[in-house]
C-alpha cells in the first residue's frame, strides 16, 4: 500500500537552465485536450529531465556538442538511468503539460511500510476516473527488457489493463497510482515539494 506524500525536497532543478528542448505537441492538439504522447515525445521529455537532473546534481557539468541527441540516446537505451530522478520527471512532465493548458501535477507516493517512493504526474480531468497517469520512468520497475513501450499514459483502467501481468513488476504500480490519484481530491490544496 501507498499513501500520497509531500516531498521535504525543494526543487531547486527548476532554476537550471538545459540544453535539451520539449518536444512540440501532437498536431491538432488544442489546449485543455487530454495529452497526445508518443513514446519519441516522452523520451524528449525525460531526456530533459535527466539533463536537468544532472546540472543540478553535479554542478560545472558543461553542456555537451548535442546534449539533447546524448541525453535521448542515454535515456532509450539505458533502462537503469532510469532511477533515482523520477521526481525532476515527473516535474518536467507537469511543466509541459501545464504549457499546453492542462491541469498537471507532479505526485509522491511513498510506501506505508516504508521504503522508496515514486513520483509520477496526474493529469485532472476532472474525476479520478478519468484523470490521466503519466509515468515517464516506470519502466526502473520493470524486470524485462523486452517491453517495446517507454511513457506509460492512461487512466488506472487503462493502466490497470496493460499491467495486469505484475509478475514482472517489482513493486506495486497500480497501489501507487491509486495513492496517487487521491490528488484530485485535494488539488488546490496539494504541492509535491516543500
Amino acid at each position: 500500500m501507498f499513501t500520497l506524500s509531500k516531498s521535504p525536497m525543494k526543487p531547486i532543478w527548476r532554476s537550471v537552465y538545459v540544453d535539451v528542448s520539449y518536444p512540440f505537441p501532437a498536431s491538432g492538439a488544442k489546449p485543455n485536450d487530454p495529452p497526445t504522447l508518443t513514446d519519441e515525445m516522452a523520451v524528449q521529455i525525460v531526456a530533459r529531465a535527466k539533463r536537468r537532473f544532472d546540472m543540478t546534481m553535479k554542478p560545472g557539468t558543461k553542456p555537451s556538442a548535442d546534449s539533447q541527441a546524448t541525453y535521448m540516446n542515454l535515456v532509450r537505451d539505458a533502462t537503469h538511468d532510469l532511477k533515482g530522478f523520477c521526481f525532476v520527471a515527473a516535474d518536467e512532465f507537469e511543466s509541459y503539460f501545464a504549457q499546453h493548458g492542462l491541469k498537471a501535477k507532479c505526485v509522491r507516493v511513498a510506501p506505508e511500510e516504508g521504503g522508496g517512493d515514486h513520483y509520477f504526474t496526474v493529469v485532472n480531468l476532472g474525476s479520478k476516473s478519468n484523470s490521466l497517469i503519466v509515468d515517464g520512468t516506470w519502466r526502473q520497475f520493470y524486470s524485462s527488457g523486452d517491453l517495446n513501450r517507454f511513457r506509460l499514459v492512461g487512466t488506472l483502467i487503462q493502466l490497470r489493463s496493460a499491467l495486469q501481468d505484475k509478475t514482472k513488476l517489482t513493486i506495486d504500480l497500480i497501489g501507487a497510482y491509486e495513492a496517487g490519484l487521491r490528488v484530485v481530491d485535494t488539488w488546490k490544496k496539494y504541492q509535491a515539494f516543500a
